[in-house]
């Protein structure tokens, strides 16, 4: 398998590139198994010397590291983020929407219940067969090969700007399909301040760089667009508004205020971090009889791959019905629900889910009241 160079920083486009941390032989795939063929590969984290911005040196090639889609973005928290995201498209859309990414269709669904309007998704992965006001392009959209005779004032994407390897080609196509004072609408995480705070899901193999506001800003603005509005749906999670300036100069933005001890200091001290934590971790679950960690999915593999003993573990605990049943990708661990601590004695979970830590922990302990929780 061949790697893909990041020569140049995401954000700056600057080739000072240092060098950080690198993980190695990491599983590719967040999620369940699901009869795929494991792959391993080194995750190498550079910094950005001129913006501070932590990043991939080498990336998967797309077609393998989203063959298989896992996140149908379940949950309490995420149907608040729904409900909240698709408000702010009704109240800061136009009316010839095209939405990236959005292929389990909850956006798009939501706000066609709210607001007349043409709605188009791009996604070669769709979740619901139910698409009643939708047109479905059934691909990813492809800054190189852009053809669409659809007419669009508005581009919506939820959570995906940080998946994205090259973000300003697509905010340069942006700016070609949109008429002056055309929209793009983002809900995004805060991957600075994730990892500030030791979140497992803020860098990984799919989110290949440290996207914050002020990051997005830099690259928006260089493109032609201002930023009009800001919602915070969380402390984790902007969601913002930027227009096509009708006197974009191609003047790219004023430089950032340079980040880079910041931003390296940050990253080093999460990986001590979590070589710390998985150590304390197999101190206290080795006391029990029945021990798990939650999630089927990136939260659990940098558990593991930092140093938690897997022979300490009777399994994964996720509350998504397709992956239960199945093992952990990378891992042997099978994934049950959370039902599984019903009535079990001298159990522990471990739940370091970032933001989903209070809606899992008060699931466990739904179903018993003794569980012990790690977090």
């Amino acid at each position: 398998m061949k790697l893909l160079d990041r020569t140049a920083c995401v954000i700056c486009d600057s080739r000072e590139l240092e060098t950080l941390e690198t993980f190695a032989s990491f599983p590719i795939y967040m999620g369940a198994k699901k009869d795929q063929e494991e792959i391993r590969a080194d995750q190498k984290w550079a910094v950005c010397t001129e913006c501070g911005c932590v990043q991939l040196s080498e990336m998967l090639p797309l077609d393998i590291l989203y063959k298989v889609p896992h996140n149908p973005a379940i949950g309490k928290t995420w149907k608040a983020h729904h409900e909240s995201f698709s408000n702010f498209v009704v109240k800061n859309s136009h009316n010839k929407i095209m939405e990236i990414g959005g292929g389990n269709l909850l956006i798009a669904k939501k706000v066609l219940s709210q607001k007349e309007c043409d709605y188009s998704v791009y996604d070669k992965h769709y979740y619901d067969g139910d698409a009643e006001g939708v047109e479905l392009k059934n691909k990813f959209l492809d800054p190189a090969n852009y053809k669409d005779d659809n007419q669009y004032d508005t581009i919506v994407s939820s959570h995906l700007v940080e998946h994205m390897y090259n973000p300003k080609e697509y905010m340069k196509l942006f700016a070609d399909i949109l008429p002056v004072n055309g929209r793009v609408l983002y809900s995004f995480p805060n991957v600075s301040k994730m990892t500030e705070d030791k979140f497992t899901n803020g860098l990984n193999f799919e989110h290949t760089y440290q996207i914050d506001a002020d990051y997005l800003e830099q690259m928006m603005t260089e493109c032609g667009f201002k930023l009009i509005d800001r919602e915070d749906f969380n402390d984790y999670n902007p969601m913002v508004v930027f227009e096509k300036s009708a006197t974009f100069s191609g003047l790219g933005a004023s430089p950032l205020e340079r980040r880079y001890k910041h931003s390296k200091k940050i990253f080093l001290e999460f990986v001590q971090h979590h070589k710390n934590n998985a150590e304390n971790i197999n101190r206290q679950i080795k006391k029990y009889k029945n021990a798990y960690l939650f999630g089927c999915h990136i939260f659990s593999q940098y558990l593991l791959e930092f140093g938690v003993d897997m022979d300490l573990l009777n399994g994964i605990i996720d509350n998504d019905p397709n992956k239960q049943g199945d093992v952990l990708y990378g891992t042997n661990l099978m994934t049950y629900p959370s039902s599984v601590v019903e009535g079990a004695e001298d159990v522990v979970v471990v739940v370091q889910a970032g933001i989903y830590n209070n809606e899992i922990t008060h699931k466990l302990l739904s179903y018993n009241k003794e569980c012990n929780i790690i977090l």
